[in-house]
């Protein structure tokens, strides 16, 4: 038996003796014996030490009695073996004893190395099967809580899909309806412009809550990827001020932008997913804010072991009440609310935010009241992301395409674009002309290496779709490649998770 410290709560010194060497035939030569005379005592004992490994306590002890302790004990879920010692030995005392939660119970006068082994070897299978049950017990707590997180969790991701099919069918509706008006030809020029601003407008939005998903999708299976480069301050937040400017103060709103004297010139971080973060942080602030200003603010703080660059945005718009800022960082969450209605969007932009910010080895906070507005505070290493090298970042296709790049600069000689789709064909081929390149385009692989010999030699960019049908963009790019072409070949795509299969193929970008 592997019990080796016992308790005796006994106010008769000879029955405890007694119960002691008893014991000793029982248990091994270095049983420890505590003896507590009374219960004031064996409270305390017990409070003091956690070693007892079994207790045997006296029914009639100092004119109290001891199952008072016993179901003390076994309230505060103490399942060691609890055995009553009595002068007195009958079926009633037998099931008060066992009511108030003992194993079981001995009469004095049957006192012996084999009652004692008995009583011990049953108080022991007791406490196994009470510890099973409260393990099953905690199991089924367990259970009932996933069950629950995974209701809400469904209830949320069906409001979320219900808000998405919203979000995706009104800029639809503006495109497709756009779109139809451009086919008559009434329409007046100021009424082509406004349905060709309404046909763009509407794709943005799309854009936007496409990759909102995409991103969560990457986001859960933990393919998020950051990209450290040298990145400096001042451009992003001229960045931040081209592009949200227009945004915030088209609402009527005030923007200000604060950079502190002590703002690093420079940081090591993933430039494009840090200026995802903060156009998420400022477009939220706009959208929930209907008067008043946004305010960004830019400074160095040290208060951490290593500096980091800390940037605030603070609004004051419609703020959030403290249940609402426990779940703020949660995916779904404003699906769930009539936020969504009032002000559009999928609810996931926080969420993804908080993941990039984690990425990006800093930490985000909020600070709100409800009717006075929000301050988000994010916060980044001033020398990179805990895991990155730094590097020059090549450009994605839409970089290539859109008109951050190209509107700069001009460019002369000769292009090729190669897509199986005619419509984002004319769409490469319309841009690249804007910069001064003679376009030539194809429709698949062959045509294109076909068309690229016809051009000997002027071809100094080829843009290459990946999902092309018989042969793919990759496989395109490796045959350029050996055919000797070291101009600028680029791919293009609509999901980003093609970009190492590209640049195994030989692309730049």
């Amino acid at each position: 038996m592997d019990i080796r410290t016992i308790l005796c709560v006994e106010d008769q010194d000879f029955d405890a003796e007694s119960l002691h060497r008893n014991l000793r035939r029982v248990l091994t030569a270095d049983l420890a014996f505590h003896h507590a005379r009374s219960l004031t005592s064996a409270r305390e004992f017990l409070n003091r030490e956690d070693r007892i490994e079994a207790l045997f306590v006296d029914l009639e002890i100092d004119g109290s009695s001891g199952l008072e302790l016993v179901r003390e004990r076994r309230r505060a879920g103490d399942l060691r073996p609890m055995i009553m010692v009595t002068g007195h030995g009958d079926e009633a005392i037998a099931a008060a004893c066992l009511k108030a939660g003992a194993d079981d119970y001995l009469p004095k006068s049957h006192l012996g190395p084999a009652t004692i082994r008995r009583a011990l070897t049953h108080a022991q299978s007791e406490r196994e099967r009470r510890t099973a049950q409260e393990q099953l017990r905690q199991q089924k707590r367990h259970l009932e809580d996933l069950l629950v997180l995974a209701e809400q969790g469904a209830r949320a991701k069906a409001a979320f899909l219900a808000n998405v099919t919203h979000e995706l069918r009104t800029p639809l509706t503006a495109i497709l309806g756009s779109a139809e008006s451009l086919l008559e030809d009434r329409l007046s020029d100021a009424e082509r412009m406004t349905a060709l601003q309404a046909i763009s407008t509407g794709g943005k939005h799309l854009l936007s809550l496409i990759s909102d998903v995409l991103d969560l999708s990457k986001s859960e299976a933990g393919a998020l990827e950051v990209s450290p480069e040298v990145v400096e301050v001042a451009q992003i937040v001229r960045d931040l001020d081209l592009q949200m400017r227009p945004l915030i103060e088209g609402k009527g709103l005030r923007f200000e932008i604060v950079v502190a004297d002590d703002t690093p010139r420079s940081v090591i971080t993933d430039g494009l997913r840090f200026r995802q973060v903060l156009i998420n942080l400022l477009g939220n602030a706009a959208k929930f804010t209907t008067r008043g200003s946004v305010l960004l603010t830019v400074s160095l703080d040290e208060s951490l072991a290593e500096p980091r660059l800390a940037v605030a945005v603070s609004d004051s718009g419609l703020g959030m009440s403290e249940r609402r800022l426990e779940r703020i960082f949660e995916p779904f969450v404003q699906a769930d609310s009539s936020i969504s209605r009032n002000h559009g969007g999928t609810g996931l932009g926080l969420s993804i935010t908080r993941e990039l910010v984690a990425l990006l080895g800093g930490d985000i906070s909020v600070a709100s009241q409800l009717g006075r507005g929000s301050t988000f505070r994010v916060r980044v290493p001033v020398g990179g992301v805990p895991t990155g090298v730094p590097r020059q970042r090549g450009a994605t296709g839409m970089d290539v395409l859109g008109p951050t790049d190209l509107a700069t600069r001009r460019w002369r000689g000769g292009a090729l674009v190669i897509d199986d789709s005619g419509v984002a064909r004319k769409i490469a081929v319309r841009l690249l002309r804007q910069q001064g390149f003679d376009v030539v385009e194809a429709g698949s692989a062959i045509e294109g290496l076909d068309r690229f010999t016809e051009m000997d030699g002027t071809c100094r960019l080829v843009l290459v779709d990946l999902q092309m049908p018989r042969v793919d963009g990759a496989e395109t790019a490796r045959r350029f490649r050996d055919r000797g072409y070291g101009g600028a070949l680029v791919a293009m795509s609509a999901s980003p998770s093609y970009e190492e299969i590209a640049l195994a193929a030989g692309c730049d970008a």
